[in-house]
């Protein structure tokens, strides 16, 4: 998806953590209390289409991140 579709509040919430907004709305939907692989899927559709594997793999490196956690904790 184009970062042109998301609303200049929510890319500057993104800047404001050094984040992606994709980033942003994955830890957004687990700190509402979505599942780790549910909210991966919806703020990343495209790896519906990959393997397990690889998206277990992109999934479980960002969910891992010290600065992931805080800003799900923090939301």
């Amino acid at each position: 998806m184009a970062n042109s579709i998301y609303t200049k509040k929510l890319k500057s919430e993104a800047d404001s953590y050094s984040i992606g907004v994709k980033e942003l709305v994955m830890a957004d939907l687990m700190s509402i209390g979505y599942q780790k692989q549910d909210a991966f899927y919806i703020a990343f559709p495209e790896y519906t289409s990959k393997s397990i594997l690889e998206a277990n793999n992109i999934m479980n490196s960002i969910a891992t991140e010290a600065n992931f956690k805080a800003i799900v904790k923090d939301r």
